[in-house]
């Protein structure tokens, strides 16, 4: 029973894991890498002590942020160690298993095909250039293509890029003459 005791009240050996210097980018400390980071937690004992970071650091430093995102899932129990200057960030493993970093996983949406809208969208500006109409806004593409106003600016950058029509921004009304470079024939509009 006394050797128990005896154990508790040594120290624990503490690691000090790579630091990267951040005085030159916004504090006077520095802190250990993310990787890192996940690398010690990973191999740890229960209620083995690593330092990963020392002095003061800024709020958007990745390691320290990644030390609280692992103490709010359990792993690691964060504190202070004032007594060495600078303040030394200290983390003990708990005894929970490791189940490998969770990062954020970014899911893109979904994103509507246009590719099907270019013909459609070419013709509409086609036939106002042979009737000599002026050129269709994108508001009005959009209502005939069953698109957004957005799309229908992204359909008409697209036939551009192509090099299908050319495209003249005026000012005032009809504010934009598409000429279609086929035929070379513009949208009216022009006074």
């Amino acid at each position: 029973m006394i050797a128990v005791a005896m154990q508790a009240a040594e120290p624990r050996q503490r690691v000090m894991l790579p630091l990267i210097d951040l005085t030159r980018i916004g504090g006077n400390g520095a802190c250990a890498q993310a990787a890192a980071i996940d690398g010690w937690t990973a191999e740890a004992a229960p209620g083995a002590e690593c330092v990963y970071a020392i002095g003061h650091l800024p709020v958007w430093s990745k390691g320290p942020g990644a030390m609280r995102v692992l103490a709010e899932r359990g792993y690691v129990h964060l504190f202070h160690d004032r007594a060495p200057q600078p303040k030394h960030y200290v983390a003990r493993r708990t005894a929970r298993p490791w189940a490998g970093p969770v990062r954020p996983v970014r899911v893109a949406r979904q994103v509507a095909c246009l590719s099907g809208h270019l013909a459609p969208a070419m013709e509409m500006l086609a036939e106002a250039a042979e009737m000599d109409l002026a050129c269709p806004s994108n508001a009005e593409l959009a209502e005939a293509l069953g698109v957004t106003a957005r799309q229908a600016a992204y359909l008409v950058g697209c036939l551009v890029r192509a090099g299908s029509i050319q495209v003249e921004l005026v000012v005032g009304p009809p504010f934009r003459i598409v000429t279609i470079v086929q035929s070379g024939i513009s949208t009216g509009g022009r006074a």
